[in-house]
């Protein structure tokens, strides 16, 4: 879909934040098949923690690339709208009714 409308549309929006609550719901499952496992106190620590860095790294590389694409989107953006606005009209055709038409017939 986004290569259809070149830009994030509502099942995109779902699909990164299905997979952002999955993998934090991984990294917990991890930690709760240690306790069940019977492991060591310092092994579930130990888990914890890295765990704990990674999840970390992990949502701050995500916040860094939704500011960057933020950032990028509204700097070309309304190039784009503009260059999307020109290519649309051109594709439509002419009609009595002041040049609206429908796209697809």
């Amino acid at each position: 879909m986004f290569k259809k409308h070149k830009r994030r549309t509502v099942w995109s929006y779902g699909h990164i934040w299905l997979g952002r609550i999955l993998i934090t719901l991984g990294i917990i499952n991890g930690g709760l098949g240690l306790r069940l496992a019977n492991n060591t106190k310092s092994g579930e620590i130990a888990y914890g923690v890295i765990a704990g860095i990674v999840w970390l790294v992990w949502m701050a590389a995500a916040v860094y690339g939704e500011i960057k694409r933020a950032r990028t989107v509204r700097e070309k953006g309304t190039e784009y709208d503009k260059e999307r606005t020109r290519s649309d009209d051109s594709q439509l055709p002419a009609t009595a009714s002041g040049g609206m038409g429908q796209r697809y017939a």
